[in-house]
Order: C-alpha cells, then sequence, then structure tokens
C-alpha cells in the first residue's frame, strides 16, 4: 500500500468486521480491497474509537487526520 492510498482512505472504505480496505484512489486508478492482519484491524479500531473521543466523524471522513499538521 501506498502513502497516498493510505492518507486517501475514508471512514466508509475501511470494513473493520471483515478486515478489509478499499483502496479506491489507486496510482493506477483502479480499485482494489487489502485483507488486513488481525492485529492491524485491531489498531485500526482503537485508531477509530479513540478518534471519535476528540471529534465526531462520517463515513467519508478522511481515516486519518490531524489536529497539529496539514495531511498531504
Amino acid at each position: 500500500m501506498r502513502i497516498s492510498e493510505a492518507l486517501s482512505l475514508r471512514i466508509s472504505d475501511v470494513d473493520l468486521r471483515r478486515s478489509i480496505l478499499i483502496i479506491r484512489r489507486t496510482k493506477f486508478g483502479k480499485s482494489r480491497s487489502i485483507v488486513l492482519h488481525p492485529s492491524t484491524s485491531k489498531a485500526l479500531h482503537q485508531y477509530l474509537n479513540q478518534r471519535k473521543l476528540t471529534r465526531a466523524a462520517s463515513d467519508e471522513d478522511a481515516y486519518f487526520s490531524s489536529d497539529y499538521a496539514p495531511m498531504y
């Protein structure tokens, strides 16, 4: 997974129940899915829960965000 693909993820692109990421904005324009390792799925779940404590999030919001610096 490319860093630009990770930073382009939306909350709706991450299916934690099935442990799958949907990459929609790929370098070559084709969508693809990635199966997550259980530890990665757990970490993403914890991140999202922690984030929701500080701000509301809709399904179209970026999955990764920062209050400190712009996301590239």
